[in-house]
């Protein structure tokens, strides 16, 4: 028979386990940014255990979703984008697996073609994380693909792409 102390150890060991396990699954992420005319907000988000990919368009009390995805999304690099007139909107996100590029009217919250913001998230992410001389080097390089090494999500944890919730 297992004394009481024993019995009582092992319910707060699995307490800690438990509790530090569930903080870790469970811990959303949101990441967002402000359009330049500081109107609106575009908002991405993973939620839950099993984290669902959502993003959002936050205009002063109101947010609709512009965008869900019910699959597991583990976000490991993200980078969000405002057109200068905060017209167009778009987000790229690469997750375990695979990679999102969305743009949306923000007007109307409609999607368009993604396309048509690629370029300037490209653009973005190479100045934000210095990629230039890369590119000079090989210019073959490729900075969607490079989103997806360790190298850029590391970089992406300690620069941060966007502001952070």
């Amino acid at each position: 028979m297992v004394s009481r102390y024993a019995q009582t150890a092992l319910c707060l060991l699995a307490g800690f386990f438990v509790h530090g396990c569930t903080t870790y699954l469970i811990r959303d992420r949101t990441i967002y940014q402000t359009s330049p005319d500081n109107k609106m907000k575009i908002v991405v988000a993973t939620v839950g255990i099993k984290p669902q990919l959502r993003v959002f368009l936050e205009h002063e009390s109101s947010r609709r979703t512009l965008f869900s995805d019910t699959d597991e999304w583990y976000m490991r690099f993200a980078k969000l984008y405002w057109s200068a007139d905060s017209k167009i909107c778009g987000v790229y996100v690469s997750g375990l697996s695979r990679t999102l590029l969305l743009a949306f009217d923000a007007r109307t919250g409609v999607p368009i073609d993604a396309e048509s913001v690629r370029s300037k998230i490209r653009d973005a992410i190479v100045d934000k994380y210095d990629l230039r001389d890369r590119i000079r080097a090989n210019p073959s390089f490729d900075v969607f693909d490079w989103t997806g090494t360790q190298e850029a999500v590391n970089a992406f944890a300690e620069i941060g792409s966007e502001q952070r919730q």
